[in-house]
């Protein structure tokens, strides 16, 4: 799943091919680029409306679950992916510092929620 703000060009994505995940939020819809290869985990993800909240508070954020492959093989044990969050340059906001760490736990959350991820820690020395 990669998740991200809508920009004048998410219309040529469209155009290319590319398809985006609508959740049947309008706001939501209208404002964020949602791709994955299953639609019924991404629904049930953005299912939570305080998640939603969280991020549609962000002007400008890329999250995304990686998974395990990496260019030349594994970067993680199988099994194992990555919830990336990602912003343009060097945040020093404590507010928004603040609001990114409680949506990037949020978003465990809900990833364990859906059975997307598990509590278990995956033993990972980086």
């Amino acid at each position: 799943m990669k998740l991200f703000r809508a920009s004048i060009f998410t219309p040529v994505g469209k155009w290319l091919g590319m398809q985006d995940i609508e959740i049947g939020v309008s706001e939501f819809d209208r404002d964020w680029v949602v791709r994955s290869n299953d639609e019924r985990q991404v629904r049930a993800f953005l299912g939570d409306p305080q998640l939603r909240a969280r991020i549609a508070a962000q002007r400008k954020l890329s999250l995304s679950v990686e998974d395990d492959e990496g260019w030349f093989g594994r970067k993680f044990p199988a099994g194992v992916d990555e919830l990336r969050l990602v912003i343009g340059g060097h945040e020093k906001d404590t507010e928004r510092l603040k609001q990114l760490f409680e949506l990037f736990a949020d978003s465990l959350d809900r990833l364990c929620a859906i059975g997307a991820a598990y509590e278990k820690r995956p033993d990972l020395k980086l």
